[in-house]
This record gives structure tokens, C-alpha cells and sequence, in this order.
């Protein structure tokens, strides 16, 4: 069967195995960092080194007490006293040897501005961290063209920032029946202060109703 009189459904199989291939080689190349090995990083840790990345820098300068023990699964009782993100480290790497697992024990405050620019994506996870501290990483980040996120966990509730730079493209999925969206957003680098962002966006029909994918 044809799509639109030219593309099969064959075609559009290998386009997608094809796709697959390079986001799977992009993320067994990531570098990511993630500060704060808490509740939320310990999950996002525990999930990038299943997926395969390339290396993996937990950033803690905390010490393992009964808050920690009972805020996540990467450190138990007799890690006590330990460096949180040593002991977290040690569990990620029986998870996947293949992933070269790293720690720093310093306070995130007070690491250079170098250190943030050798990573791929740095994320602020769970560490109480001053709103002036995410700016600062934020715009190290940006200005590095790094990915950034920070997040946080209070309960039942949290928030969710990411900063993906300049330029990126993503996919909406609509509806069943409706087409995906493929949407390239690409904004200036500076915006005037306390102003709205406004990222010019284009967008590309996707499959027609009723089309195979």
C-alpha cells in the first residue's frame, strides 16, 4: 500500500528504524551531569544509566542520614555517613558497568564555570538550590549551547524547568486521527529583561488521517 501515491508503508518503517538508530547513538554519547541525588535525582540517575549513556557525574556534597535512606532506594542504612553521591555512584554502576559513573563531593556553589561546559546536559534535581544558583548554571549552560533542566519534588507537587538552547525540534502527538505536529523552535540568543520569550515556530504536516505509521 502507498501514502500519498509515493511513500509506502516499507519506507516509512526503515525512516523510522533509521531515526531510532541515531537517537540511540546520540544517547550511548551524552554526557550528562545531575545534581542532587535525592528522591527525584536518584530516579532520573537510575533511568539514564539503564538507558545507556556514555558517562554519568553525580554531584552531592551531602552526607547520608535517615532523611536521604528514606527519600530514595540508591543508599541504605549502612551507608550512613557516607558522601551521598559516592554511595549512590557505587550502587548506579552494578546497574551498568558499561556507564562510566562519576562523583563530586564539592558544593555545587562553589564549582567553577568550566565544569558545568563539559557536559552535554546538566540537571539541577532535588538539591534546594538558591534561584540565583539555577540562573548562574542556567546561563553557563546556555552560553556553552548545553542543555539544562531543574526540578523539584514537594509531595504531591513539584515543578519542571528545561532550557534546550537556541534551537531544537520536537514532536506533538495529537490525537488519534489527527496528524503529529514537528514543530523548530529557534529564538535570539539575549531577550530583553523580564520580557516574555517569543520563539518563532514552524510547523510540518505530519501522517494524514487514516494513514498507517
Amino acid at each position: 500500500r502507498t501514502l500519498c501515491g509515493r511513500i509506502t508503508v516499507h519506507d516509512i518503517v526503515l525512516l523510522k528504524c533509521t531515526v531510532s538508530n541515531v537517537l540511540r547513538f546520540r544517547l550511548r554519547a551524552s554526557r550528562i551531569c545531575v545534581l542532587g541525588i535525592f528522591g527525584l535525582g536518584s530516579e532520573v540517575c537510575k533511568n539514564l544509566v539503564l538507558a545507556g549513556i556514555k558517562s554519568l557525574c553525580v554531584v552531592d556534597h551531602r552526607i547520608v542520614d535517615a532523611n536521604s535512606v528514606g527519600a530514595q532506594f540508591l543508599v541504605r542504612g549502612e551507608d550512613a555517613g557516607k558522601n551521598i553521591a559516592e554511595a549512590a555512584a557505587a550502587k548506579l554502576q552494578i546497574l551498568n558497568p558499561n556507564v562510566q559513573i562519576e562523583t563530586e563531593t564539592s558544593d555545587p556553589e562553589q564549582l567553577c564555570d568550566d565544569f558545568f561546559r563539559k557536559f552535554d546536559v546538566v540537571a539541577v534535581l532535588g538539591l534546594a538550590a538558591k534561584s540565583s544558583f539555577l540562573r548562574r548554571v542556567n546561563e553557563i549552560c546556555r552560553a556553552a549551547d548545553v542543555k539544562f533542566c531543574c526540578g523539584e519534588v514537594f509531595g504531591f507537587h513539584g515543578y519542571f524547568f528545561t532550557d534546550l538552547g537556541n534551537c531544537y525540534t520536537f514532536v506533538r502527538e495529537e490525537s488519534k486521527g489527527k496528524a503529529n505536529v514537528s514543530i523548530d523552535v529557534a529564538s535570539e540568543n539575549t531577550a530583553p529583561e523580564n520580557a516574555a520569550a517569543e520563539p518563532s515556530a514552524k510547523r510540518s504536516k505530519g501522517t494524514e488521517d487514516g494513514d498507517e505509521s
